[in-house]
């Protein structure tokens, strides 16, 4: 005599063997009643993501442990699939970064209000050099370490030129202040006659 789970096991399985041997038939059917019973399919979708939310939750112990089962059984599929996930995302690694530097580009470009074509005539303007120390950069699709970067008052706003890394730094570490810069040329005047001296 059968115990009530071992007829439950008995018939999934007469279920699966069912659907295994029936499968393109079961399929047609099932994508012809979606077809035509598609608001049926919509009322349905917000019922099944609340059940699988609440199957997930009540079972998230046995899903787990399912999971590193099959894991642990199929090591040679998990390796095809990083295999075939890290080749897709290095193929498509230089266009990422290229997108998001033109992406970061062109937000910090809108956030001083300026476009890329107003950069492209300060660049050319200035030759493609630093205003103050005449380092040469390409162009603005450089690396961040080579470009010219916009240099704007941080008071008001106004867009003062391009500068290279180093001199916008520095600018940057003397705040802006031009009785600091001042003192700073008499410095090193001062210390440049002494040497010579």
């Amino acid at each position: 005599m059968l115990t009530e789970q071992e007829k439950l096991e008995h018939r999934r399985a007469a279920c699966r063997k069912y659907h295994r041997k029936n499968y393109a038939k079961l399929y047609a059917y099932d994508q012809a009643w979606r077809k035509a019973n598609p608001e049926k399919i919509k009322s349905y979708a917000p019922r099944k993501a609340e059940w699988s939310r609440n199957y997930n939750v009540k079972n998230r112990d046995k899903n787990y442990a399912r999971q590193q089962a099959w894991r642990k059984a199929n090591p040679e599929k998990i390796r095809v699939y990083y295999d075939r996930a890290n080749a897709k995302r290095h193929a498509n690694l230089d266009k990422y970064r290229e997108s998001q530097r033109t992406s970061h580009r062109n937000r910090f470009f809108k956030s001083l209000g300026i476009t890329v074509a107003d950069y492209d005539r300060m660049f050319f303007e200035q030759q493609g050099r630093c205003w103050i120390c005449s380092a040469e950069s390409a162009t603005h699709k450089t690396s961040p370490e080579k470009r010219l970067v916009v240099d704007h008052d941080h008071f008001d706003g106004t867009i003062r030129g391009l500068l290279c890394q180093k001199c916008n730094k520095a600018l940057g570490l003397f705040n802006d202040d031009l009785s600091l810069v001042v003192k700073a040329v008499h410095y090193l005047t001062k210390h440049a006659k002494e040497a010579v001296a």
